[in-house]
């Protein structure tokens, strides 16, 4: 090897061996760096886990309700609600208490004190808890409604105390519906709590044949027709036009559909969508538009009754047998109300 190669291979391992120091020096000077962020980043964590845990430590609050001892969030307590029109709700009396000191009191132990039966506010808490969000309060089941209503007045939570209003006294004097399916038609339907009806028809009483319904229900307008099957569906229909033996179809743009009880476990109303065609009056039992319900003679019976939603009222999840869960079906129940 001449002198001049060697020379240019010495140069080189120097200058390389340069280079390896250099990248040695930009390592240890990456992972001080890294090491300092991460440093940083764990006191950021436990500040903000500290922070938190004040945060909540400030926002539980205990009451003493009627000598029982309850644990909460005060923003449990002053949650915002607004009603199914988007409008807030006015604040409850707890928001009046814990935010604008209003009546505050406190028992012995320094624990907010409020003089009333404990019986019902876990419901009243439940309610809070659970309104807006996807668990979705529900009123329990076999509880006095009354008394909910009462504590949700006392407590000034006007959408609890619009759940739990009983509809007044003798509302529908129905065989297929219980109060509280009576008050879920209320609701889904629209109606006023104030709204009555008459019985008209029950087929059970007066009879499955077409001709018991005309006899009962002709040329009596705003009636509520309420069927249900023999698989204990539920569903029906309003309308404002009068039914006869005409063999017409009649308008009527107020005319809906509602299924109440289904396969689905789900509820709807379903607005009339080719208003010329709501009701059909023909020799038939009650029929609402082009075949999306059809009673036949003697119901009970034959399995010739059918509903295909589609037609002239459309069901929202486009499901043509939604409320019967097939085309045919049995009836083991009808009533037509007229509206008072």
């Amino acid at each position: 090897m001449d002198d001049s190669l060697k020379d240019s291979l010495d140069f080189l391992n120097q200058k390389l061996s340069i280079l390896i120091e250099d990248c040695t020096t930009a390592q240890k000077s990456i992972k001080h760096i890294i090491d300092r962020h991460q440093n940083y980043a764990q006191k950021i964590e436990s500040k903000n886990e500290l922070l938190n845990q004040k945060s909540a430590q400030n926002d539980l609050i205990k009451l003493n309700i009627g000598g029982r001892i309850f644990s909460t969030l005060k923003s449990t307590l002053t949650k915002k609600i607004r009603d199914n029109h988007g409008s807030l709700y006015p604040s409850n009396i707890f928001e009046k208490m814990l935010n604008y000191g209003e009546n505050i009191k406190f028992d012995e132990n320094g624990v907010l004190f409020i003089d009333r039966s404990p019986e019902y506010f876990n419901y009243i808490l439940e309610y809070l808890r659970d309104f807006d969000t996807e668990i979705e309060f529900k009123l329990p089941k076999d509880i006095d409604l009354n008394k909910l209503n009462q504590e949700a007045q006392f407590y000034n939570l006007k959408g609890l105390e619009e759940m739990s209003e009983i509809l007044e006294p003798a509302s529908m004097e129905s065989n297929i519906l219980n109060e509280r399916q009576i008050k879920d038609l209320y609701e889904l339907c629209e109606f006023s709590k104030k709204t009555k009806w008459n019985l008209l028809y029950r087929a059970t009483r007066d009879g499955f044949k077409v001709g018991d319904f005309h006899k009962k229900c002709d040329n009596i307008p705003h009636t509520l027709t309420i069927i249900k099957t023999d698989k204990d569906y539920i569903f029906g229909g309003y309308t404002e036009k009068s039914w006869d033996e005409s063999t017409s179809c009649k308008h009527d743009k107020n005319a809906f559909l509602f299924s109440l009880v289904n396969y689905r476990n789900s509820r709807e109303k379903i607005k009339v969508w080719k208003e010329d065609l709501a009701i059909y009056c023909g020799l038939y039992g009650p029929c609402f538009g082009e075949n999306d319900i059809t009673i036949c003679n003697e119901s009970n019976i034959k399995d010739l009754s059918y509903s295909n939603l589609g037609n002239s009222y459309r069901s929202e999840t486009g499901d043509p047998h939604l409320m019967t869960g097939h085309y045919n079906f049995k009836t083991a129940e009808i009533e037509v109300f007229q509206k008072i």
